[in-house]
């Protein structure tokens, strides 16, 4: 593995462990206290880093009074350092090699990465007691004129969820830093095509929100297909994947591509031998999935590929910010987006954390002839129906609807209005959504563009 890249992920795992530790201490507060303590943490730990957590950690916390509480916060507010540092003179404290018990959150076979993991478990239980224990007794008395007032919207901010750091992750694809990082090299790989020169990231460009920004994909041999890229950002929150349904998870998606003749056009078999051709992927492979004689197969593939995608999520975004209690994270007028996005009826499929239902609703867009999920099931009832695409980074994933025929999202909200919900916003309406739905924008994930073979 490049220098970068391990120094990469032995940052995250420090990040994961410091955060695994506090949530040992948390775990047995009450719920004003864990709030009162942690608000004020919030602070100190920010001082640190701006990165957010890589990880939900509150899902390893046994069930207790202050687990929602803790899980709200951790989520949405705490930021870690990639590098931390105790100031001096907690430095010189001489601390007791703490025993704690550190929950895995995943199975470590890289020899480095135990050792930076190792390194890293004595620094942060150093940096926990010299710093995070003695704020604990002190914290709660400063943190009253830390809240901010509220806004009288709570019935509105109540029917919203912030977007964790992790969808579900499936029993039989497992997230481990070897299979993630294989993912990361395979969707980056052209050689999976049959021209050698069109990977997953052509059309899911990083930079371009993750999709391609233009009306329709174009693929192999130049040709264009029928519908728009949607962004990769946040899939493995979706029911189902493509805009038709017919995968059911990331798995199921990941080959379909690399086999449509009017994307990658490649045979399965032929890509699979070309993997093969090559020392370093026999070798990522191996890692990935070491008890298999022959690890280079199309269900490692797709479990790679999908993997590393569950990794590319968008938390923490202004709206995430406000929907856990910092009222100023939002303007004013995107508070009013808010309030519209309710009172019209957006919320009805655009809702969960993900602001997507993931069912299929039948809407023909101007200039679209396509027939949605009849394609997959013949149905009549399921002409011109498509999955409610996620609103999350819609501002940075244009253009929009299912043929990437509508370049706005001051007109695709219009449209929407018109379409859906039988209403002609006025443009005060269409501007407050509008700048509500630019508050979805999360930060974006971390990532390498790898070294190929």
């Amino acid at each position: 593995m490049a220098q970068g890249s391990n120094e990469f992920i032995q940052n995250r795992f420090r990040k994961t462990l410091l955060l695994e530790s506090l949530a040992l201490i948390f775990g047995d507060l009450s719920p004003t206290s864990a709030s009162a303590h942690m608000n004020y943490l919030i602070k100190l730990l920010k001082s640190w880093s701006s990165r957010p957590c890589p990880v939900d950690v509150w899902r390893i916390l046994p069930e207790s009074p202050a687990r929602s509480t803790v899980k709200s916060i951790f989520i949405s507010k705490i930021s870690l350092p990639i590098n931390a540092h105790p100031p001096k003179a907690a430095q010189t404290q001489t601390l007791t090699q703490d025993k704690t018990t550190f929950p895995p959150l995943r199975k470590l076979k890289n020899k480095r990465t135990q050792t930076a993991v190792r390194k890293s478990k004595g620094e942060i239980m150093m940096t926990i007691k010299a710093i995070v224990i003695p704020v604990l007794i002190a914290g709660a008395v400063l943190t009253t004129n830390m809240a901010s007032a509220e806004d009288g919207l709570e019935n509105y901010r109540n029917r919203f969820e912030a977007l964790p750091h992790l969808p579900p992750i499936p029993a039989d694809n497992s997230l481990t830093e070897e299979k993630i990082e294989l993912g990361n090299m395979l969707f980056f790989e052209p050689r999976i095509s049959s021209s050698g020169v069109i990977s997953c990231a052509t059309c899911h460009n990083p930079a371009l929100g993750w999709a391609d920004r233009i009306p329709r994909a174009v693929g192999h041999d130049g040709q264009i297909g029928e519908r728009n890229t949607p962004t990769v950002l946040n899939s493995g929150f979706l029911g189902s994947q493509f805009w038709d349904g017919r995968a059911a998870d990331l798995e199921a998606q990941a080959l379909g591509p690399i086999e449509a003749p009017v994307e990658m056009a490649m045979d399965l078999e032929m890509a699979l031998d070309r993997l093969v051709g090559f020392e370093l992927y026999q070798e990522k492979f191996g890692e990935a999935y070491p008890n298999q004689e022959d690890p280079i197969t199309d269900d490692n593939l797709a479990h790679a590929l999908a993997a590393f995608q569950r990794t590319l999520n968008t938390p923490n975004s202004p709206f995430d910010r406000y929907l856990h209690g910092d009222q100023e994270a939002i303007s004013e007028q995107a508070k009013d987006g808010m309030v519209a996005f309710v009172d019209n009826g957006c919320i009805a499929c655009h809702r969960g954390s993900n602001f997507t239902d993931s069912q299929f609703h039948a809407i023909q867009v101007p200039g679209s002839t396509d027939l949605g999920r009849y394609v997959v099931t013949e149905e009549e009832s399921d002409k011109y129906r498509f999955r409610t695409p996620t609103l999350r980074n819609v501002a940075v994933t244009y253009p929009y609807m299912n043929n990437g025929a509508t370049e706005t999202l001051e007109e695709a909200v219009a449209i929407m209005g018109q379409e859906m919900l039988g209403r002609e916003f006025d443009n005060d309406t269409i501007g407050d959504i509008t700048a509500f739905l630019n508050t979805l924008t999360g930060e974006m994930p971390e990532f390498e563009v790898p070294a190929l073979p």
